[in-house]
């Protein structure tokens, strides 16, 4: 097994041009396991150009990896799709996924994939046919899909399925960091490119998983989807991790945020504990005053640890599709004190905007 592989670049001319195929570009992880490989620069699935899909039905998957069920035998190995310099981001159109990463083994595989366009062409504001999903993930050490740094998010549009879905492989999950991506939405922030009935992001198991973030340019914008924005799975154990941060989730066709078996708050949250984060109790607003040009906010969560809990603001022109409002525009995040009491003033009037706050534990 070669290490150190090379597949395209980012100088101009290096990129491969791979149509044609039933896999765009297929790795297995075996025994010896594999050096720090880097994808890079290629357009898989469309003309030389990177502005039309070719021999779109053909190609089932743009790049596929499997991982070794030789488990400890197996070094640990990094696979870098894309990258934040110009010319390193990879085209990629297909009819089914786009990437297609891990197995079902002991997965000992981290990727990290910035940069591209999945499912657009090669300006990311025209969708390039329907796949079913831009980024399938099955078991990984880690995945990081984008970054906060300029160049690194990647544009993911025009999948009928769902924009990124983080599986498991076996009994092996893939925690995922997703920060700074266009997911719905063109690299001009404007342009509607929907993904499907699974939304954006879908998250199907109990993953440490963090979408956005709290730092600059962490934040993903998430719009435009036929399903949900982020959908979270329908089991999280207590103790799970799931925080969804500092993004813009809005025009969304079903919940920006979907929480499965959601709850009504109860006296202390005590069914957190049983339940787990679905059952975790909301904020309530106590008051709102906006005078001057200034919003005052003042409320309580009723929750355990309560000052261990960051509470997000988002101001939205409408209450969207749910009734229960958006994650338009970003405004500020706190945490409460041990009391569960929280306030903050704004600097402006957001008089006749819908506001929405999210608490992450």
């Amino acid at each position: 097994t070669q290490t150190d592989v090379q597949i395209g670049g980012a100088t101009p001319g290096s990129g491969n041009q791979i149509v044609g195929f039933w896999l765009g570009i297929a790795i297995h992880v075996g025994g010896v396991g594999l050096g720090p490989i880097a994808i890079e620069g290629n357009y898989i699935g469309t003309n030389y150009d990177g502005t039309a899909p070719l021999n779109q039905n053909t190609m089932a998957t743009g790049i596929q990896v499997l991982d070794s069920p030789l488990g400890a035998m197996v070094p640990e190995s990094e696979i870098r799709i894309g990258g934040r310099l110009p010319g390193a981001g990879n085209v990629i159109a297909d009819s089914g996924r786009g990437l297609s990463l891990g197995g079902s083994y002991r997965p000992y595989v981290s990727y990290s994939v910035m940069g591209n366009r999945i499912g657009t062409d090669v300006t990311g504001t025209a969708a390039l046919g329907q796949s079913q999903a831009g980024i399938y993930t099955a078991s990984c050490r880690h995945l990081e899909l984008g970054g906060n740094r300029p160049g690194e998010g990647n544009i993911i549009g025009g999948h009928w399925e769902t924009g990124v879905y983080l599986g498991r492989g076996g009994s092996y999950l893939c925690p995922a960091t997703v920060k700074g991506n266009f997911i719905g939405v063109g690299a001009d922030g404007t342009t509607p490119l929907p993904n499907g009935y699974w939304g954006g992001i879908r998250v199907n198991y109990g993953h440490a998983t963090l979408v956005g973030g709290t730092e600059r340019g962490a934040g993903n914008v998430i719009r435009n989807n036929t399903g949900p924005g982020v959908a979270l799975p329908s089991y999280y154990s207590y103790g799970s991790t799931a925080q969804i941060l500092g993004n813009t989730i809005a025009d969304n066709e079903a919940s920006d945020i979907y929480v499965p078996y959601g709850h009504e708050n109860d006296a202390g949250d005590g069914n957190l504990l049983d339940v787990g984060i679905h059952a975790q109790n909301y904020p309530v607003i106590t008051e709102v005053a906006a005078a001057n040009g200034m919003t005052h906010i003042r409320g309580t969560l009723d929750t355990i640890k309560p000052e261990q809990c960051l509470i997000e603001f988002f101001a939205n022109r409408s209450t969207g599709s749910t009734g229960y409002g958006q994650g338009e525009r970003w405004l500020t995040a706190l945490r409460p004190n041990a009391d569960g009491e929280f306030e903050t003033l704004l600097p402006e009037d957001l008089s006749g905007l819908c506001l929405l706050y999210t608490s992450d534990a």
